[in-house]
């Protein structure tokens, strides 16, 4: 880092992070460390290290489940690997990679993972990823962020997708998130803002064994349909539920399953009718 990046001040906003609380603190690495580290994104993705590190170190059959681990990341990789940012993409192979080395000594912590994401080239990638903002249009992927957690993507034949994404939303907040994103969409819907007929989610949130809390959102007659293993949409949703939920990783890595991803698919005369409030 040179000496400019290291002292360089800021009118509000740090590039690297969220608003600072005062306008006049510097943009340092710590500084962003500190940005990383209370994000609840990086928090949920910083305890799946937590618990490889456990894991790995307690079991008797270590070698599978490194061998779990490493291909959860490397899969990710090589199915990416025609798409552009190709320099990007392995300076994050390295950066897991090495992740996974300190896991494996015994020497990964959260607040070291934290730093070394502020040091790097990828703190930027990063804070994008934890950080979306209402209207906000992700390019690589054409999602539309209607608040921090949904996201539409527009498909074909008028229909949309919707996404749960991996934002550093806190837990008790999720629902409420999650209801007042889904209503911003019936509201676009309805005023003609978004063009879509159909609309489909699929998530491992939607699983039979989180079924019951689903309902609670959606409605105890919308019918939940089995997703179709070989969509291209599921090796994805699979990997971040692996990310961003400890009970879904340790499942895999002392099984190798992995997160059942289901569907919903509605009109949007229902999906008005049940999420317009």
């Amino acid at each position: 880092m040179s000496e400019q990046d290291g002292k360089e001040r800021f009118t509000g906003k740090c590039q690297h992070g969220k608003l600072l609380v005062d306008p006049d603190v510097p943009c340092t690495a710590e500084s962003r460390r500190r940005s990383i580290e209370i994000n609840p994104a990086f928090q949920r993705f910083a305890g799946g290290f937590d618990l490889y590190q456990k894991l790995f170190n307690e079991t008797d059959d270590r070698e599978q489940v490194r061998g779990r681990m490493h291909d959860l990341y490397r899969s990710r990789f090589r199915e990416s690997a025609d798409r552009p940012n190709q320099d990007m993409q392995k300076s994050l192979l390295e950066l897991i990679e090495s992740t996974l080395k300190d896991c494996e000594y015994g020497d990964f912590s959260p607040h070291n993972f934290a730093e070394k994401i502020a040091s790097s080239s990828l703190a930027d990638l990063f804070q994008r990823e934890w950080n979306a903002e209402a209207g906000k249009i992700e390019e690589a992927s054409g999602m539309h962020f209607v608040n921090e957690l949904i996201a539409y993507k527009i498909e074909k034949n008028e229909a949309i997708s919707l996404h749960i994404r991996p934002t550093g939303v806190r837990s008790e907040d999720l629902i409420t998130k999650v209801a007042d994103g889904l209503s911003l969409i019936a509201s676009q819907i309805k005023n003609g803002e978004i063009i879509a007929k159909v609309i489909v989610m699929k998530s491992w949130l939607l699983s039979k064994e989180l079924e019951a809390k689903a309902r609670l959102l959606l409605g105890n007659d919308i019918e939940i349909k089995d997703a179709e293993m070989d969509d291209e949409d599921i090796a994805a949703i699979q990997h971040v539920a692996l990310q961003y939920n400890k009970k879904s990783l340790e499942r895999y890595l002392k099984t190798g399953e992995r997160p059942e991803v289901r569907q919903i698919t509605m009109t949007s005369e229902d999906f008005i009718s049940r999420f317009l409030h």
